[in-house]
């Protein structure tokens, strides 16, 4: 189908003049039953649906109605869309789905519908839940022995828990400071990790030792005795020392 409205955007480039309505007519007719057999590779046929039509501009006023049935659809499928994706748990193609509605109500001309911020904040809160969860994972995770790798993971993790929160309206604080509080112990010791494999490959460790710093006192933990030994190691070692000011 992508091919399909591709080739006939082609082909209106070629003589925008040569019944121009009716082949507008007969992309967004296209984009429609698309949309309503399956929303996700409908929505991609109307973003190239879209980008076609924008090389008719103006567009002819008897196209206008269809355009605006076709977002009106596009936004009450993305709304079911969302709503199935939400029970299956999944969250990502749910907030995806979600905003796609409401790009749509609003390239329709109409007020957002009160599922959209609604569905958007269940999707807010579990991504929030489950990304918090996998960032914990990453942590326990045997597979994820290699300490760096699973820092890594923590922090991709818990920024996308930020981020669904935020985008729904939502404040993350005291969740994420929960989790982080709780592994801290944990986090310290895979921290601890690095720098020393760091340290024991003559590299710099100091972001590493910043990053464990920064953490205690976000969380106003007492800094791990590892921390000093490891600063101390530093400076033994011949490196720059490693000063911190309290």
């Amino acid at each position: 189908m992508l091919f399909s409205a591709y080739q006939l955007g082609e082909n209106m480039n070629k003589n925008l003049t040569d019944n121009l309505t009716d082949k507008l007519r007969m992309l967004w007719e296209t984009a429609q039953k698309e949309l309503d057999i399956n929303f996700i590779n409908g929505s991609k046929n109307l973003t190239v649906v879209q980008l076609i039509s924008t090389m008719a501009e103006p567009i002819p006023a008897e196209i206008q109605p269809i355009i605006k049935e076709t977002y009106v659809l596009g936004a009450n499928k993305g709304i079911e869309f969302a709503e199935r994706a939400l029970e299956a748990g999944d969250y990502l193609s749910a907030r995806e789905a979600i905003q796609k509605a409401g790009e749509y109500t609003h390239l329709a001309g109409q007020p957002i519908p009160p599922k959209v911020p609604e569905l958007l904040r269940k999707a807010g809160v579990l991504g929030l839940e489950q990304e918090l969860k996998k960032a914990r994972s990453a942590l326990h995770n045997a597979l994820h022995s290699d300490a760096s790798i699973a820092c890594r993971l923590w922090n991709y993790h818990l920024d996308a828990a930020a981020s669904f929160a935020e985008k729904a309206d939502i404040n993350p604080k005291q969740n994420i400071h929960k989790v982080m509080k709780e592994e801290f112990p944990l986090l310290s010791q895979k921290l601890v990790e690095c720098a020393e494999y760091v340290l024991d490959n003559h590299g710099p460790a100091d972001d590493i030792m910043d990053t464990l710093y920064a953490y205690a006192r976000q969380l106003d933990l007492p800094v791990p005795e590892k921390y000093e030994e490891l600063r101390r190691r530093k400076q033994s070692d011949g490196k720059q020392a490693y000063v911190r000011v309290n």
